[in-house]
């Protein structure tokens, strides 16, 4: 799963996109599985922890 504008594969930060992360996080919660957060650079990375963190 990717956050894009719906048009291209853009792989963009947390709180970019059309993705509702707060939905995704929210759901994810009640399933007992791992997953990997991918981004283009340090910061970006760091931005979407941020986001999904609620910071």
């Amino acid at each position: 799963m990717q956050s894009n504008h719906g048009t291209k594969d853009e792989h963009l930060p947390a709180g970019q996109g059309t993705v509702d992360w707060k939905k995704v996080c929210h759901a994810l919660q009640y399933l007992d599985v791992s997953f990997i957060l991918e981004s283009r650079s340090i910061e970006e990375g760091r931005a979407s922890l941020g986001y999904i963190a609620g910071d």
